[in-house]
């Protein structure tokens, strides 16, 4: 049986999806600056697994990092992809017709990223940062908690 050759990158995509519906991930993280109250929210894509050739498609697709991890107490080490921002938003978007498992997160994490990239924040005279207000931060961690619960289901079956 002859292997399909991909010649281009839009070929990848169903590909890709099923690969990061199995071993993929999506999350909003919640990060405290560390001087004043400030809170930022990112979004952030990952994939693991312990042969490094999907990974680094991905990553000459989309962009992102691969890293190694090394497992203490273990002989088997893996390797992850991952991205965040509008690489996340764009890596979403282009897989997100082909998802089964991951769908519902990757619509909300382009609703999210699409959302935050409009947002005007606040700039405090004397603070470098800027300041989101509490309906912004609010709505914020709805998606974050909103996948964190879908996340949490899939995990669990």
């Amino acid at each position: 049986m002859k292997q399909k050759i991909y010649n281009k990158m839009e070929e990848w995509y169903p590909y890709i999806a099923g690969f990061f519906d199995g071993e993929g991930c999506i999350v909003i993280y919640k990060n405290k600056r560390t001087k004043g109250i400030n809170f930022y929210h990112n979004l952030f894509v990952t994939a693991t697994q312990q042969d490094i050739k999907p990974l680094k498609k991905i990553k000459q697709i989309f962009g992102g990092q691969v890293r190694l991890i090394n497992r203490k107490n273990t002989k088997s080490n893996y390797f992850t992809w991952q991205a965040s921002g509008k690489i996340a938003l764009t890596f979403l978007k282009k897989i997100s017709p082909y998802l089964i498992i991951k769908k519902e997160q990757a619509l909300l994490g382009i609703k999210f990223q699409e959302e935050k990239s409009l947002e005007k924040p606040i700039y405090i005279k004397g603070n470098k940062h800027s300041s989101l207000n509490k309906f912004q931060i609010k709505k914020r961690e709805k998606y974050k908690l909103k996948i964190s619960i879908l996340n949490h289901k899939f995990s669990k079956k």
